[in-house]
């Protein structure tokens, strides 16, 4: 056994005494060898040793979900040469520092990251993909369109949950940046959900089927009058009714505004993105917005 699988053997040892499922994988990160097993039961030690023999072994993953102690990762890709996970991380950070500072962080190859915790809950979610943006043609800035000639989207950020497997260092390339693996912090339900408010604040790729465009929607009355987002579409005059209705203005990033709603405890409910549509549009991604519907613009 050369020094290198050494090292991700004495590693995957001291997850298994961390109480963290996890397995080796190929030079394309792929698992050796099935893994949905280890989902509901661990490798041994023993197990482990034997896998790492082979000759095949370049990295090591873990296995998210109950397995793991609830543990779960926000995945940032990066796409074009991009990645929004810094605007996120200042977000976070502008609203509660001190949680920022307890997560584990994990650079890619590609230039992606990896924010890891763990949650206390009876039933644990699956992976979900929580914000993409359209794929943007760079030289004629027209959205890009598969083969059906719908819109191609590009993932942003993914929660990596339940049924997820998830690369990490020491994996050649994989930089660790903050944070121990091995004492995974454990969050509150509130935080959680409020990292991933944040994470589907970032979501730009808004299905025209979304948008609220009919007139018959478009005059429905909150408190005796348009609803914000509605009152918006038509005089562009915007801000101060959300305001006057309990919402407040969280964070600007990009030139994206987002917004929390009064019934919603600390967690983004929407956001404003100035370059769609004919005024922009208004996206809620919170089911804690009455009486704005869920993933609707």
């Amino acid at each position: 056994m050369d020094e290198k699988r050494k090292e991700l053997l004495n590693y995957a040892n001291k997850l298994v005494d961390a109480g963290i499922s996890c397995t080796f994988t190929k030079a394309n990160k792929a698992s050796i060898g099935t893994w949905t097993e280890l989902q509901e039961t661990p490798l041994t030690k023993d197990e482990l040793r034997k896998k790492a023999r082979r000759g095949n072994v370049k990295g090591i993953a873990v296995v998210c979900g109950k397995v793991s102690g609830g543990l779960e990762f926000l995945d940032f890709d990066k796409r074009l040469g991009k990645t929004v996970y810094p605007e996120w991380k200042e977000a976070v950070k502008s609203q509660k520092p001190e949680l920022l500072e307890k997560l584990i962080t994990d650079e890619s190859p590609s230039g992606g990251y990896h924010v890891g915790y763990r949650y206390e809950a009876e039933g644990y979610d699956r992976g979900q993909t929580l914000a993409e943006e359209w794929e943007v043609d760079p030289e004629t800035k027209e959205i890009r369109k598969n083969q059906n000639r719908t819109k191609r989207k590009l993932s942003l950020i993914e929660r990596k949950a339940e049924g997820c497997l998830v690369t990490i260092p020491p994996t050649p390339n994989y930089k660790h940046l903050q944070g121990d693996l091995l004492k995974p912090p454990t969050i509150s339900r509130d935080d959680r959900d409020f990292l991933i408010s944040v994470a589907k604040s970032f979501h730009t790729a808004i299905a025209e089927s979304s948008v609220v465009s009919d007139t018959t929607r478009q005059k429905k009355l909150y408190n005796g009058r348009l609803r914000p987002g509605d009152d918006f579409n038509q005089r562009g005059d915007w801000g101060r009714n959300l305001e006057s209705d309990g919402w407040t203005k969280v964070f600007i990033s990009d030139g994206k505004e987002h917004w929390r709603h009064s019934n919603a405890k600390n967690t983004v409910s929407a956001n404003f993105d100035p370059t769609q549509g004919e005024n922009g549009l208004f996206y809620v991604h919170s089911s804690n917005a009455s009486p704005f519907e869920v993933d609707t613009a």
